[in-house]
């Protein structure tokens, strides 16, 4: 019954939450949306952005990562006139607008381009000269658009302890607990003040940007640090009163030390994964039982029963027959509408952000000269009238098949190890 009357209670808190957010009239989103996604390659690639990605689930409203943001935020009380995207180049502005405007979506003009080079604080801060053009009343909550939480109660009153703490002037940045070591050494962690914690939220002590496995293993053990998720709520007059002049290059690490004692941490406790890399996106993603394996994508995808532990993703048109394969991505889609087949332990994000700079170099994977940390690979081809680009990180003896079943099928990758017997 006292569970009953628990669920009962944080849904009236909820509720009051998000009435009260839907009300605040100068209450503005931001959604940084402009990211190049290489460490997701070919996943995430020059012809569909990350945030534009699929990540499975049946619903078109949640169904890549810009659109199920847009939905969390919209289901904590944010209104879709305010709520502004920001692209960092032209073509990405035009395949969002494509995904997120139009009946239910948000107003063509809430889309704009900010340059790259100001990086992810610069752009935060030139945002908000934008909106005070037209509102210098305007309260900002600012999230990144690669991530996957969980929309619940928890997560609606981090929200509101955030921004009711900006309306006071304060800088409110919103952290997660965890014990995923690797979600720690990804990420920008923030070491608060213990003593000063009350009501979910304290003062920050210091901030160390992806720390190396050993650091990492501390802060879970002091349990004094939260991830840095991105999340953050100010008051327009009073960050451009705190940041730095100069916003090119400017640092998360940075741009929170200027903030000096006006800054405040919000200790969430909501479920929160960071997808800038392809462990952490097979780790945010539901699984199959048994297996562990993660299946995304509209091509045909075939795994036996070795499979385990890994993620896979094929393009409509594309087809994947797998066999002995574990904790590895196996990515097959389209870059530019050229073939692009990776297999890749699932933890070399900076190889494959490598194999990524190389494609765009050459506009192909250069198997010998590529294939990092790959050893004794082999790629074959049946009824083919081109070669196509296939990557190998920290894998050997691989061999795929790639097919075409006849002349206007699907195209198939066979993927097994030497040692075993093809599915086929």
């Amino acid at each position: 019954m006292k569970h009953m009357y628990d669920g009962l209670y944080q849904k009236f808190i909820a509720s009051s939450r998000v009435n009260t957010l839907s009300k605040m009239a100068h209450l503005y989103l931001v959604i940084l949306a402009g990211g190049e996604g290489t460490r997701l390659f070919p996943y995430s690639n020059p012809g569909r952005p990350k945030q534009l990605c699929p990540i499975g689930g049946n619903n078109p409203r949640t169904n890549t990562f810009i659109k199920r943001t847009i939905a969390n935020y919209i289901n904590c009380g944010f209104n879709r006139e305010r709520i502004m995207v920001i692209t960092s180049n032209d073509y990405q502005t035009r395949l969002i607008k494509r995904q997120i405007t139009g009946p239910g979506g948000i107003p063509l003009d809430n889309i704009w381009e900010i340059p790259s080079s100001f990086g992810y604080s610069g752009t935060m801060v030139e945002t908000t000269k934008r909106i005070t053009e037209f509102d210098s009343e305007a309260i900002i909550l600012n999230t990144p658009s690669d991530h996957i939480l969980t929309p619940d109660y928890k997560f609606i009153e981090a929200v509101f302890t955030a921004v009711i703490n900006a309306e006071k002037g304060y800088v409110s940045a919103i952290g997660v607990k965890t014990n995923n070591l690797d979600t720690v050494m990804a990420c920008g962690n923030i070491i608060y003040d213990q003593e000063k914690l009350n009501n979910g939220i304290t003062i920050s002590k210091d901030f160390i940007e992806k720390p190396g496995i050993t650091r990492a293993r501390e802060l879970i053990k002091n349990d004094i640090s939260v991830c840095n998720t991105g999340i953050c709520a100010w008051r327009a007059d009073a960050l451009l009163e705190y940041a730095p002049k100069n916003t090119k290059d400017l640092t998360t690490e940075r741009l929170m030390r200027a903030f000096n004692g006006y800054l405040r941490i919000v200790v969430g406790e909501f479920q929160w994964q960071d997808c800038g890399t392809l462990r952490g996106l097979y780790s945010a993603l539901d699984k199959m039982p048994h297996t562990q394996n993660v299946v995304l994508g509209e091509g045909k995808i075939n795994l036996d029963n070795s499979c385990k532990r890994s993620l896979f993703y094929a393009d409509k048109g594309l087809s994947l027959n797998v066999s002995d394969t574990s904790d590895c991505a196996i990515i097959f889609t389209k870059v530019h509408n050229q073939p692009v087949l990776l297999i890749s332990h699932l933890d070399e994000s900076q190889k494959i952000k490598e194999l990524a700079e190389d494609y765009s170099r050459h506009e192909k994977i250069l198997i010998d000269d590529f294939s990092l940390g790959a050893r004794n690979n082999r790629v074959l081809y049946s009824n083919m009238y081109y070669e196509y680009s296939v990557g190998f990180v920290n894998v050997e003896d691989y061999i795929v098949h790639i097919v075409r079943r006849s002349n206007y099928g699907d195209i198939e990758a066979e993927i097994f190890k030497k040692k075993s017997t093809s599915t086929k």
